[in-house]
Formats: C-alpha cells, sequence, structure tokens
C-alpha cells in the first residue's frame, strides 16, 4: 500500500488489488473487542489523513477516478474497468460510519 506498488504496476503495465485502508478501523475495533479492552478507543492508530488518491494514482501514470457517492458507483466502476491500457486507482470516499455493508459504528452517530 505504499507507491511503489503502483510505480511498479504503471512500468510493467499492470493492475494491483490492496485492501482499502478503512478496513484497519474494522479490524482494530474487532480486536479491541476480542481482547476485552473496551476502554480502548477503536480508531487509536487508525485515524489518517489521507491523499487524494486518485490525483497520487495519475501522479504514477495511472487512471484516477473518484467516488464521492453511491450514485457515483456504477458509473465510475464502469469507468474504471473501461481502461485497458494502465492501472487504475479508484478511489471511494466512505463514511467510517458505516464500516462495512455488514456493519456500523453504533457508538454514537459521530466518531469519537
Amino acid at each position: 500500500m505504499m507507491g511503489n506498488e503502483i510505480a511498479t504496476a504503471c512500468q510493467y503495465g499492470r493492475g494491483a488489488d490492496h485492501d482499502h485502508l478503512g478496513q484497519r478501523h474494522v479490524r482494530h475495533d474487532r480486536h479491541a473487542l476480542l481482547c476485552t479492552l473496551p476502554e480502548r478507543p477503536f480508531l487509536e492508530g487508525t485515524r489518517l489523513t489521507n491523499p487524494d488518491f486518485a490525483a497520487w494514482g495519475r501522479s504514477f501514470g495511472a487512471e484516477g477516478i473518484t467516488i464521492k457517492s453511491e450514485s457515483e458507483v456504477a458509473d465510475g466502476i464502469a469507468q474504471a474497468f473501461a481502461v485497458k491500457t494502465k492501472p487504475v486507482v479508484v478511489h471511494c470516499l466512505t463514511s467510517a460510519i458505516q464500516m462495512s455493508a455488514w456493519r456500523r459504528y453504533t457508538g454514537s452517530e459521530a466518531l469519537p
């Protein structure tokens, strides 16, 4: 999940598939629950200031697409699959409250 992967993918014309960084929140929260550490803030060590990943991908020579809302998903993904000549970075702006399709942060309507 560093620049070297996208640089290599662009150099050799291959795609790369990486886990979303936001999933670290889910894993950290699950780990804290499993270890019975309710006092541990679940965002500790996982709150990141992220760059514009689409622009970052373009800086390496990849196609960069940003999806800002649910209504943009179908078109954004179709646009990504239409690119056949270089890697594609799809930056999905998601809510940390809705941690996954199956799980929601229930501590409050705002993150701590």
